[in-house]
């Protein structure tokens, strides 16, 4: 993911987004290091923090996504999942 990133405001747009369903969810980590991308884009540079922040946030992602697909597995039918 990092290794394409070189638009610190398209990383501060992207970050904005996704804080906003990261907080709907309920993932307040990944909510909080999605804030802090955020305020990195608006710097106009891609600090090597703001590298360390991203691989924290795929870590996050990677501990984040089985929940989800636990979760939604157990309120979607199986009739209405097929």
């Amino acid at each position: 993911m990092h290794g394409v990133i070189q638009d610190a405001a398209k990383l501060g747009r992207a970050a904005h987004g996704l804080k906003g369903s990261c907080r709907n969810v309920g993932a307040v980590r990944m909510g909080g290091l999605c804030e802090q991308l955020e305020k990195q884009g608006h710097t106009g540079s891609i600090t090597q923090e703001a590298i360390t922040m991203i691989e924290a946030l795929e870590r996050e992602w990677s501990l984040l996504q089985p929940l989800l697909q636990a979760m939604k597995d157990s309120l979607i039918p199986d009739c209405l999942s097929q």
